[in-house]
């Protein structure tokens, strides 16, 4: 396809299919939603996604496990394009086995709305002495970060909460991050530029989302380079270790909190790279970035860059360009996934005027 696109940095786009093992991806193509699955013979399955309005559009898809199911998220204007002002639902459509077949998406916005930059994380709730499993959705709409709790239990359709904002208010915001542990504890970064250059604001949840702190500002301490910070990701380790990727004028950056998020302690720079993505499971840490050389305008410029920890950063392999790819460029759009037993990674290969979305995998120790 000549036009092919990953959500990548800020939320997740690949996952391993609790039931199965397999890698999942979801991605956006001629402005429609897909998901292409392995399948157990080891060839890939790639379908459309079912749109909440005929004729609806999207450019960026996120995906979540919530329990055994997959869910999936966008904004989906209903005009010919995404860019359509005041005109984007937040929707999110869930499968019950693998990725075969989808439910009709339902919408967690209560009416089209200008919203954007969809991120989900699995939750658990507590409803009449019940445990459950649930997704927080949040996005940015009208410059404002928005959150919202879907649900259904069973076969059961789901159904979304009202929506409430995160942020103050203040300035304007964008590309927000939602990562938590699968249980209660939640936490959203976003961008904003309330004191003028770009910064990082944070807000925390210790019980589902149900209630929220005040947003704050997350500025590393020990950080050396500019005030300028982008596009935030980020994950929770086993040991309840917050780690943040972001990136700022052109280099890709890590930085850690073991409190929480009330503070962040600045660990490294990556490289030059752009849009940062780690992922975490018990100690097992994996990035993944766009690297460049050269102008990191020119995506022939850009291949994937990786770095993995199998003991929370103590040790690590990279950072780096994937193994076997220092010289395989034109890639774009790095994506991870990660499990206990494996490593998915996905990009985009760019080859002229068209775009072809590839994998690698490998089996951790």
């Amino acid at each position: 396809s000549t036009e092919m696109l990953l959500a990548f940095n800020n939320t997740d786009v690949a996952v391993t299919d609790p039931t199965t093992g397999n890698p999942v991806v979801v991605y956006a193509k001629d402005n429609a939603p897909y998901i292409a699955r392995q399948l157990s013979t080891g060839a890939w399955s790639s379908t459309a996604l079912p749109l909440h309005v005929v004729g609806g559009t999207t450019t960026k898809v996120s995906l979540v496990t919530v329990g055994t199911s997959l869910v999936a998220g966008w904004a989906e204007t209903s005009g010919p394009s995404h860019l359509s002002p005041g005109r984007a639902s937040v929707v999110i459509s869930r499968s019950l086995d693998g990725g075969a077949t989808w439910e009709i998406p339902v919408e967690a916005t209560a009416a089209p709305v200008e919203a954007d930059s969809v991120t989900l994380q699995e939750i658990e709730i507590v409803s009449a002495g019940t445990t459950g499993r649930a997704v927080g959705v949040s996005w940015i709409e009208r410059s404002r970060v928005k959150y919202a709790q879907c649900h259904g239990r069973g076969t059961n359709p789901m159904i979304c909460a009202a929506s409430h904002s995160l942020d103050d208010g203040v300035g304007t915001s964008g590309e927000v991050s939602l990562f938590g542990d699968g249980s209660l504890l939640l936490h959203a970064v976003w961008e904003s530029d309330r004191s003028g250059d770009p910064e990082l604001r944070i807000s925390s949840s210790a019980n589902g989302g149900v209630a929220w702190t005040g947003d704050s500002l997350l500025a590393p301490a020990g950080a050396t380079h500019s005030d300028v910070y982008n596009s935030p990701s980020g994950c929770i380790a086993g040991s309840g270790r917050l780690w943040l990727g972001y990136q700022t004028e052109g280099s890709a950056y890590l930085a850690h909190s073991d409190d929480s998020g009330v503070s962040f302690t600045f660990d490294q720079t990556l490289g030059p790279g752009l849009f940062v993505q780690p992922e975490c499971v018990d100690s097992t840490l994996a990035i993944g970035w766009e690297h460049f050389q050269g102008s990191q305008l020119v995506d022939t410029n850009k291949t994937v860059g990786l770095t993995v920890s199998l003991d929370d950063l103590a040790t690590q392999e990279g950072p780096h360009a994937m193994p076997n790819s220092e010289a395989a460029f034109s890639r774009v759009m790095t994506s991870i996934a990660l499990s206990q037993q494996r490593l998915d990674v996905f990009w985009i290969k760019i080859d002229g005027q068209d775009r072809h979305l590839q994998h690698r995998g490998a089996t951790l120790p």
